[in-house]
Formats: structure tokens, sequence, C-alpha cells
């Protein structure tokens, strides 16, 4: 099902029983990017599931450490390294995503925070590039859908089956926004999962 966003959420599923590399003129063109780039911090509240806000994410700039200390882990089920072998077998997939491609194959380790909806994964400098979030309830619904009417303009297609349309875009330097829609539903589509990756390299 689904193959595309089946492999990006390859961690997330190995995550879930609880609750690469790039050439050197691709890493260069990155770094000056990020030097060049007017970048801001881009922050998502650290929220629980009974909606208690514990602290803030910064995207490219928490570490896998901080990441503990505000959402502690479920016990017995602490940070996973990611699948190599699998992300490697997928590699051809990843291409067709670009920097969220990238993003992937750099990835280190997954991180499902205990009482909490997301999924974090930090790369080999334990930074965090990718927070994905689902929802629980209605609020958290409402929070997803808010975030896709926000950025809408900004979003382009860059897959689609019978089910499933995925919408992505850079909504700041370095960070783009990704919202996967359930079009089983309704035409328009209906979004049922919100993630933000940082693609610039982090230091």
């Amino acid at each position: 099902m689904r193959v595309i966003i089946l492999i990006y959420l390859l961690v997330l599923i190995l995550l879930s029983s609880c609750a690469s590399t790039q050439t050197k003129d691709k890493v260069s063109s990155q770094e000056d990017q990020l030097k060049s780039a007017p970048f801001q911090p881009f922050i998502i509240p650290a929220v629980l599931m009974d909606g208690k806000r514990v602290g803030d994410l910064v995207l490219g700039q928490t570490t896998l450490k901080q990441a503990l200390q505000i959402m502690p882990p479920w016990p017995g089920y602490p940070p996973k390294p990611v699948p190599r072998e699998q992300l490697e077998k997928a590699e051809p997939e990843l291409e067709r995503l670009g920097k969220v491609g990238e993003v992937l194959k750099r990835a280190k380790k997954g991180y499902n925070p205990m009482k909490a909806m997301y999924i974090l994964i930090f790369d080999k400098n334990e930074k965090l590039v990718i927070v994905q979030r689902d929802f629980l309830d209605k609020e958290e619904k409402e929070d997803v859908e808010k975030t896709y009417d926000q950025y809408r303009q900004q979003l382009k297609e860059v897959y689609k089956d019978s089910e499933v349309v995925r919408m992505q875009g850079e909504i700041q330097a370095c960070v783009t926004l990704e919202v996967f829609l359930d079009i089983k539903k309704q035409k328009s589509g209906e979004p049922f999962r919100a993630g933000y990756i940082f693609t610039c390299p982090t230091r």
C-alpha cells in the first residue's frame, strides 16, 4: 500500500510497537545555502496527549539528549537506530523525494516519546531533523488542519494514489512541511498527518 509513503514511514512502523550518503558537492551546496539563508529557529511545541506543553522542539537544533529530557521515552523503548539496509534498498524511491529523501538518508535515530503523538528523527549529529505528528483527538486534528490551511498555497503535490495525496513545500529557509491527505473521505482530501523536515546540514 502506497509504496512511497510506506518507505517514508518505515521508521514510524518500527517505533509504533510501544503506544547514504551525499556527494561532497551536494553537502557543500547545502552548507552554502545554510550560511546564506535568513535562517530563523523553527519551533514546534512539545505537547503530551493530555494537552500539557512540556517544552519546545527546535528543528535542526534540539539534540537527542534534550528531547529525552523534554519528552521521556516509554519504559523499555529508547531511541532506535534507523534501519539502514531497508533505507538503502529504498534509495531509488528516496531520490524522487528530493531534499526530504536526502534527509532520510542521513537519518540515524528515531524516537517515539512517551504519552505523545510524535515521531522524532535525528541525524548523525543527534540533531532533530524530522518531526511527524498524528492526532489522537478532535483538538489535535484541528491543529493539523490549521497547519495545512495556513500553508496550503505553498504546498505542491508530490505523490498521489487512490487513497492518499502527499503535499510538500518549503515554508521557511531549511524547513519543509509535508501534509498527508486522505482522499477517501472527501475529494479535496482530509489532513491526517503533518511533518516538518529540516533540510539543511546540522552542526
